[in-house]
């Protein structure tokens, strides 16, 4: 796992080199600049022939005016300019900004002279702002990033891409579109979170010599993380210590929902899975897979609550919702979902039922995992879904905190929260998965985790990659996956994670 940091956590980490431990911040920036000039001579070795540097007044400036000398030295063509006033440098950036006008002869200045440059350049280095803005680009900054990306021709950010919020990776009015992101020290956030992934290319994270002094409660993860949840079977396994699974949902038109989690089940690990549903959808779906047990659910109020004590006996985990629809989500009433003993995963209908009340999940007598879409979680906020995509961290997080539950956020780059603060983020996305069921996958791969691992930040953590990797590994292009695809590529992943650990 990979610790990714606020922008504030990033900036207290270079104040604590120079204060604390006494390093000097022009030291700093001219490794940044020197390691970033080192990654576009290892990434654009024929794009060389005239880089363009384009610096903003402050410290990301500065970087850029390193990076300018650096190349220039290297005998490349190399042209920086200035946006903004030249009386508005100061600092490191100004002493880099005055080394780089005594190397060139001149230092060139604005708009216009971005315009004339851009026609003759083959590469641009955006050294315009790095994590400091928390504002709107407005003036000259937004009309550079619109001719830079109107120019269309690779560019390296520095740190981040110019107008993105490196908390959030939403978008301040304008964004450039990098081709590359050298990122310093630290790894940012927004540069994990859509739009801003998509804004960043590829991201490289190059040291500048600097420890980070503290550990951060937010973290990346990829598929080498997955041995640390998935571990091999005993020889002597048999279905019973693989795990019993339950299944509550599927209704008329949409028993298929209920099948595919059952699906993403057991392809992930689960020993026996057995879906509980009504009368007519539980004819729909007996015998569909002869590895799926059924049984019928009287959706009464006087009913329910000994049909299910039965039916968990014995059972190690639970999932709510697939398919089930609203109706059947009420028919349970908050008592059923609080009292239910066992580790449960709740998805759609399960989540929709909560509109209100849902703080009362902290009450839960086992722990729940929640694996709202954004529509989902807007709903349980009372929020719009705008407001839980411009901050999905936040989001997640405060969902986690109200509920008492494990939250996995879906959408690309999925935020997975804990109810500690703890937030995990998976690292990339895969557009075939936009596809009907793959959420219902999703649930059933989750809950199948449980039976290996107790902590549900962990189950959901490992649910998640299974899911992602699946898809990338069933898919063949950005679109015509289905989910069925996804739950029965899971096995192949999950053999290639346990042949990292012999």
């Amino acid at each position: 796992m990979i610790p990714l940091f606020t922008a504030e956590q990033a900036r207290a980490i270079d104040r604590h080199a120079v204060h604390g431990l006494g390093i000097p911040g022009i030291l700093l920036m001219e490794n940044a600049g020197v390691r970033a000039a080192n990654c576009i001579l290892e990434s654009f070795a024929d794009k060389l022939s005239s880089v363009l540097v384009v610096c903003g007044p402050g410290q990301n400036g500065g970087d850029g005016f390193v990076v300018a000398r650096q190349l220039d030295a290297l005998g490349i063509s190399v042209n920086a300019i200035l946006i903004g006033e030249k009386s508005s440098l100061t600092g490191d950036a100004k002493l880099n900004a005055e080394a780089w006008e005594r190397s060139a002869g001149s230092l060139s200045l604005g708009l216009d002279e971005l315009r004339d440059s851009l026609p003759t350049s083959t590469l641009v280095v955006d050294a315009l702002f790095g994590t400091g803005l928390s504002r709107e680009l407005a003036g000259d900054f937004r009309k550079a990033v619109e001719l830079i990306n109107q120019r269309g021709l690779p560019v390296v950010s520095m740190d981040v891409p110019s107008g993105i919020d490196s908390n959030t990776g939403q978008i301040l009015g304008a964004a450039i579109q990098a081709a590359l992101t050298v990122t310093f020290g630290v790894r940012k956030l927004g540069l994990y979170q859509f739009p801003g992934r998509g804004y960043a290319g590829d991201i490289r994270c190059e040291s500048i010599g600097v420890p980070a002094p503290v550990a951060s409660d937010n973290k990346l993860i990829e598929a080498t993380d997955l041995p640390r949840w998935l571990h091999p079977r005993a020889l002597n396994s048999h279905k019973g210590t693989a795990g019993h699974l339950l299944i509550i949902g599927g209704s008329k038109g949409k028993s298929g929902a209920a099948l595919l989690a059952a699906k993403g089940a057991m392809h992930s690990g689960a020993g026996l899975v057995t879906i509980a549903t009504d009368a007519h959808t539980q004819t729909v779906i007996d015998g569909r897979y002869p590895e799926f047990m059924s049984e019928a659910l009287v959706f009464s109020e006087h009913s329910l609550t000994d049909q299910l004590t039965t039916l968990c006996q014995n059972k190690d985990a639970l999932v709510i919702g697939p398919g089930m629809g609203l109706e059947q989500a009420k028919a349970l009433g908050q008592d059923i979902y609080l009292s239910i003993p066992l580790p449960t995963v709740l998805d759609a209908d399960a989540l929709n039922f909560w509109q209100s009340g849902a703080e009362r999940l902290s009450e839960a007598k086992a722990v729940r995992i929640l694996t709202p879409h954004p529509a989902e979680a807007a709903r349980l906020l009372r929020t719009h879904t705008e407001r839980v995509q411009s901050n999905r961290i936040a989001a997640a997080k405060t969902l986690s905190e109200r509920c008492g539950s494990t939250v996995v956020l879906k959408g690309a780059c999925t935020v997975i929260a804990a109810t500690d603060g703890r937030v995990r983020i998976v690292d990339g996305s895969f557009p075939a998965m936009a596809t009907a069921g793959s959420g219902d996958v999703l649930s059933g791969i989750i809950a199948a985790q449980l039976n290996d691992n107790t902590d549900p930040f962990d189950a959901a953590s490992a649910g998640v990659l299974l899911h992602l990797l699946g898809a990338k590994l069933a898919g063949t292009g950005d679109r015509g996956l289905l989910a069925s695809q996804i739950a029965e590529a899971v096995p192949r992943v999950i053999e290639r994670s346990l042949s990292t650990t012999v």
